[in-house]
């Protein structure tokens, strides 16, 4: 946030911040509730309404949170057939992922938020969980006890 408060600071701009669902973040930034989103993934739909700087804000590492009592190994896209994998909705996940959901080769179940979608997790409900690594385990460690965080990983 900070370099987006920097750059406008060098045209005499003052950024202000509101935090907002994903789900409704992007929305209020094409109505005009808002002049802007950051931290967005760069798809044809963003294109669409917003300009995507070329440079990265961030570094994201995107991972797949599984439960240890039932084991996640893969290699390829290929290896997620079969799988039921959440999903928050209002997300932008890789192409690769709408490609696998038009194959019908694994299973979306899309949960409101990702809270949700780490109880799934642990009630058996999903086999994998993609979500950036950090903010992954900061949700863990606010909801969970740290016997439950211990069954996830």
């Amino acid at each position: 946030m900070w370099v987006v408060a920097e750059a406008f600071a060098l045209e005499g701009i003052t950024v202000e911040y509101g935090f907002f669902p994903w789900a409704r973040a992007f929305p209020q930034s094409t109505t005009n509730d808002w002049d802007g989103t950051i931290e967005w993934a760069d798809t044809p739909r963003h294109r669409e309404t917003h300009y995507v700087s070329a440079a990265y804000l961030s570094k994201q590492d995107w991972v797949f949170f599984y439960c240890q009592d039932r084991p996640f190994d893969w290699d390829n896209i290929e290896d997620l057939k079969g799988k039921v994998i959440g999903l928050t909705i209002g997300y932008a996940y890789s192409d690769i992922f709408d490609a696998l959901r038009q194959s019908e080769r694994a299973i979306f179940d899309e949960a409101p938020n990702d809270e949700l979608n780490f109880r799934k997790l642990l009630a058996g409900r999903i086999d994998i969980f993609p979500i950036e690594r950090r903010v992954g385990y900061t949700i863990m460690a606010k909801i969970f006890s740290e016997e439950e965080r211990a069954k996830i990983t």
